[in-house]
């Protein structure tokens, strides 16, 4: 069903994404996987609703259907720090604010960046084409871990003497996370111009989702029991509606695809447990093919 066959695939993307909270751009299947952001400019025909509506347009097939998963993990720092405070003993540390297991958790906690985090990225797909309608599932979360250093409480003192003593650290654990399922309904169309093709398309979304918003802390030293009540205890559940709308031009030849899309026009916004948003904040992508 795919007529697009490339030797040279070159990819720009600008994520114009404003709000720390707004996740990222999420790539759907393996060929998409291995071009970058030049799968806007030729997505596979079953993932058009998704990645460029505009593509449905195009005669490369009358009907597609896939079904595609993945998981990414990205790791800036965190996770061996982790690791090697779990190890450590917390409470005799905070016990004996001057003694050796104090000294070495400190140690570890200066090198903890603020921008130290684990983030968890699954995601999944089924797409479908009819023609110049597209739609589909598309599940996806953004699980974000990481920490909050208390840099006030971390002089090796003892507790009575002193209010900024190591004993009362409260350096903590938080998570926040979205996780979406997307359902498009989408259309593209075509036009003649000049020595190639010109497709438009837009996609209207309906998007259920649940939020994750971990605040008031998780001990680093809290066993998986006390972590997954918080976590249980952080969700909410809402529901809303994004708009997608792509352009993309392809030569007379097939060789030279270029697109352009632009998600999330509306900024759906989802609330949090807590009354923060997250927002899906438009992101704009371009991308080439030859």
């Amino acid at each position: 069903m795919n007529t697009c066959r490339m030797t040279v695939v070159a990819a720009m993307t600008a994520g114009l994404v404003c709000a720390a909270q707004a996740s990222e751009f999420r790539i759907v299947g393996a060929r998409a996987l291995s071009m970058g952001g030049a799968a806007v400019a030729c997505p596979a025909p079953e993932y058009a609703a998704y990645y460029n509506p505009a593509a449905l347009g195009l005669k490369d097939s009358r009907g597609a259907l896939g079904l595609a998963a993945s998981m990414g993990v990205r790791d800036t720092g965190i996770a061996g720090h982790l690791d090697t405070l779990m190890g450590l003993d917390w409470e005799a540390a905070t016990d004996n604010p001057e003694g050796p297991e104090a000294e070495a958790v400190l140690a570890e906690l200066d090198k903890i960046r603020p921008t130290d985090s684990i983030m968890v990225m699954p995601s999944g797909a089924a797409g479908i084409k009819l023609g110049r309608v597209g739609g589909g599932i598309y599940p996806s979360a953004q699980v974000v871990v990481y920490a909050h250093l208390d840099t006030e409480h971390v002089n090796q003192t003892s507790p009575l003497d002193d209010p900024d003593s190591f004993a009362f650290n409260t350096s903590r654990l938080y998570a926040q996370g979205l996780g979406l399922v997307e359902v498009p309904l989408a259309y593209g169309h075509s036009f003649r111009v000049g020595n190639g093709t010109l497709c438009v398309g837009g996609a209207v979304k309906f998007i259920e989702a649940v939020t994750f918003d971990v605040r008031q802390g998780i001990l680093v030293t809290s066993d998986t029991d006390q972590i997954q009540d918080r976590l249980e205890n952080a969700d909410k559940l809402s529901s809303g509606f994004g708009i997608d709308a792509g352009a993309l031009y392809r030569s007379a030849s097939g060789r030279l695809s270029l697109g352009l899309l632009a998600r999330n026009i509306n900024s759906p916004a989802f609330k949090t447990v807590i009354g923060a948003e997250f927002t899906e904040d438009i992101q704009v992508l371009a991308g080439a093919a030859y």
